[in-house]
């Protein structure tokens, strides 16, 4: 979760070398901490309970996962708008296959209980092409 909030900000001085570098290394990162059996990312690694942090952060050693966990988009779908952005850097993951599988995650979705999973879909959103955009408007999915 943290390494998508860095991408957040660099993503807006992006044309410094420094933060291209810096997008780079954390791509890097985000290729290497993806979950293949969840199909995305965990918000924190169980670590994080030796540290003082907020409680929807804390890491249940019987769930395997935080709270925040329980709803796949936060925080895979705005790390994939990230990924989409600078898919140039993106070497190991297939970025549109995972596009693909977060639309369908949001169609076939029932319930929310998290505002934080929508906010990360309208992330994504934003930064998909006119293409896809129009393909989430067709499938009828309200994430506005």
């Amino acid at each position: 979760m943290a390494t998508s909030m860095g991408i957040r900000l660099l993503s807006e001085i992006d044309s410094l070398e420094e933060a291209k570098e810096m997008i780079v290394s954390a791509i890097g990162y985000l290729e290497s901490s993806f979950n293949s059996n969840r199909n995305g990312w965990y918000a924190v690694p169980k670590e994080v309970n030796d540290f003082p942090h907020a409680p929807r952060w804390h890491y249940d050693e019987d769930n395997e996962m935080t709270i925040i966990d329980k709803s796949w988009g936060n925080p895979s779908a705005e790390i994939l708008a990230y990924l989409y952005m600078y898919k140039e850097n993106v070497k190991k993951l297939d970025v549109d296959k995972l596009i693909e599988y977060a639309i369908n995650y949001i169609e076939n979705k029932q319930v929310f209980n998290s505002a934080f999973e929508l906010y990360c879909y309208i992330k994504l959103y934003k930064v998909l092409s006119e293409r896809l955009q129009k393909e989430i408007r067709e499938r009828n999915i309200s994430i506005y």
